[in-house]
């Protein structure tokens, strides 16, 4: 009865979030905080291991709801909560997604510090893991970093190798993250022709992936490119 019960509340948690995460992407940002509150009323009902997770899955996703309304000390705490909960569930995934979430909104708050140090954890954690997803994680978060402290080069490296392993890891969501990440770095460094071929990049993936969300980001970044470069 138990395990029923575990399986019937996390199918609705997971329903839940996952529709949550597509309002979020469609930039309804309220429908999807709402959607995450039930499905955290909903972990009360699970057992304590369950509950962790799904607790820590819906802290995580309110702390991307708040980096998206750049409510970046509020998202911080929430991602330190769902560190705290997925370390006690023991999902070395969401302790990798989240440190490196935490690295790179500490960056928006001038808290490199705090961005040194979950990127360190991170590392530690890729170093073990033969996982390409969370090797991809470490790669992404250092290049937000070297980005940060004006080291283009490496951290237009450090892109590059993120977007081959998430690429292995089949996560093209975060191929396009990471290849628009470059073209942000390759812009300001004064390459705008390098920059416009990774947007141009980044919309084909994108389109032939139909991840519509992710195009017309990139399809963003190209006017904006080209409008300051005007």
């Amino acid at each position: 009865n138990d395990a029923l019960k575990n399986n019937k509340y996390g199918k609705a948690i997971n329903c839940l979030l996952d529709f949550s995460k597509v309002k979020l992407r469609n930039g309804s940002i309220d429908s999807a905080m709402i959607l995450v509150f039930q499905a955290r009323n909903l972990t009360l009902n699970l057992e304590e291991s369950r509950s962790l997770y799904y607790s820590a899955a819906c802290n995580q996703l309110l702390g991307d709801i708040c980096y998206t309304r750049f409510i970046e000390d509020e998202s911080l705490g929430f991602y330190f909560l769902a560190l705290s909960q997925y370390r006690q569930a023991g999902d070395i995934a969401g302790v990798a997604e989240v440190l490196n979430a935490i690295a790179i909104t500490a960056i928006g708050i001038e808290r490199t510090d705090i961005s040194h140090n979950a990127l360190n954890i991170l590392s530690d954690i890729s170093e073990l893991s033969t996982d390409p997803y969370i090797k991809a994680l470490e790669y992404e978060a250092r290049g937000d970093l070297y980005d940060a402290e004006g080291k283009i080069r490496e951290a237009v490296e450090m892109f590059k190798t993120a977007g081959d392993f998430f690429n292995i890891a089949g996560k093209k969501e975060k191929v396009s993250d990471v290849i628009l990440s470059r073209a942000i770095s390759e812009f300001y460094s004064g390459n705008k022709t390098e920059a416009l071929a990774l947007t141009d990049s980044a919309e084909q993936l994108n389109k032939n992936n139909q991840l519509r969300r992710n195009y017309l980001e990139a399809v963003y970044y190209r006017a904006e490119f080209i409008g300051q470069d005007n």
